[in-house]
């Protein structure tokens, strides 16, 4: 879902002695689109109750975070 991290790139994980399994300060890729994440949440709608959200970075640092939550939400998923 995350495809950069801003803390990877200015190296503020690195500065606290954190290290990164997704190479947070070397890889720069776009986030996910909403509607990419729309359209999984739509067929997870029904089969699970609960989407986990990962990648580079914090979720909800995605620029769209709050229309990824009520997306979630419409699709019963916590």
């Amino acid at each position: 879902m995350m495809g950069h991290c801003i803390h990877g790139k200015t190296g503020l994980c690195a500065k606290a002695g954190i290290g990164c399994y997704q190479s947070g300060m070397l890889v720069e890729q776009p986030n996910m689109t909403v509607e990419h994440f729309e359209w999984i949440a739509r067929q997870c709608n029904g089969r699970c109750n609960q989407l986990a959200l990962g990648g580079r970075g914090y979720p909800d640092q995605h620029e769209h975070f709050e229309d990824l939550l009520c997306i979630s939400r419409e699709n019963n998923l916590r």
